[in-house]
């Protein structure tokens, strides 16, 4: 027996993707699930080595805005690897179950691409503040180290402790 879908709303072809989408979704009454027919769902094959191709080339467009700085440059492949291992390692359901995942994972990874790529994606601000931050103490505390700059309260806490620390260093050995 062949079983065709009446209803041409439940599941319509996506023109020049080769994927069906779902129209619509219907409450299945739970006590009449064997009666149902298995309805296979055409795979996206294009939509993972979008996803490998995005990462790579975010990946190249990072590394152009960070000047050659190799500790930047660990840093942001190191966000981008989180953000990219972020649906599989913190969504609990089985998502690869869902047919459109791959689809829809090459999408947001676009969106991602397209912000980086003009330098105005949220984790590269980030990064860009956070680097200004660690490079302006480490600038400051050179100066002082030289005598061109005065000593602020940040630049004595961690002569402080540094200074606490190879004490007990001293005392333990």
């Amino acid at each position: 027996m062949v079983w065709t879908i009446r209803s041409k709303t439940a599941f319509t072809f996506e023109k020049g993707t080769h994927s069906y989408i779902t129209g619509k979704f219907r409450v299945l009454a739970l006590q009449n699930t064997h009666e149902l027919p298995y309805i296979g769902v055409k795979s996206d094959r294009y939509s993972p080595v979008r996803v490998t191709h995005n990462y790579r080339n975010m990946s190249r467009a990072c590394k152009q805005f960070l000047l050659g700085d190799p500790y930047a440059e660990q840093l942001m492949i190191l966000l981008l690897r989180l953000e990219f291992l972020w649906p599989i390692n913190e969504i609990n359901s089985p998502i690869e179950n869902y047919k459109p995942i791959n689809r829809l994972l090459a999408d947001h990874t676009d969106r991602h691409y397209s912000l980086i790529s003009n330098n105005q994606h949220p984790v590269q601000l980030f990064l860009y503040e956070s680097l200004n931050k660690k490079y302006r103490k480490e600038q400051e505390m050179k100066n002082y180290v030289n005598n061109k700059g005065e000593l602020t309260y940040n630049i004595a806490y961690k002569l402080r402790l540094e200074y606490i620390l190879s004490f007990n260093n001293k005392l333990a050995s």
